[in-house]
């Protein structure tokens, strides 16, 4: 049987993972958001939101996100959660990073 791209990811996809001690499910593939607001350029907004949207729409239900990213990638992750996905996603976070000018520090 021949996979192509789109089908292997749909069955990666469909493939979860529990996260102890708090028994959450997740995909086994996660959409990290740190490339909508830095480190790779201008981001597009509407093709960043599309993208959460997208990854929700075919099962991605673990976003990851930090607060060193300046809070733009909070803000379109609550965009989309607003348009009624809240209840399809386990949202990840890390926190304690400090970022001064292209130094990084660890606060925590």
């Amino acid at each position: 049987m021949r996979l192509n791209l789109k089908t292997l990811v749909k069955v990666i996809v469909m493939m979860k993972r529990t996260l102890r001690p708090f028994n959450l499910e997740v995909s086994a593939l996660g959409l990290g958001c740190m490339g909508m607001s830095m480190c790779y350029g201008k981001a597009d907004d509407n093709q960043s939101l599309r993208t959460i949207e997208y990854a929700i729409e075919n099962g991605i239900n673990f976003l990851d996100t930090a607060d060193i990213y300046g809070g733009h990638n909070e803000n379109l992750i609550q965009k989309a959660l607003k348009k009624g996905y809240r209840n399809r996603v386990i949202l990840a976070t890390k926190c304690g990073f400090i970022r001064h000018n292209e130094n990084f520090q660890i606060d925590g």
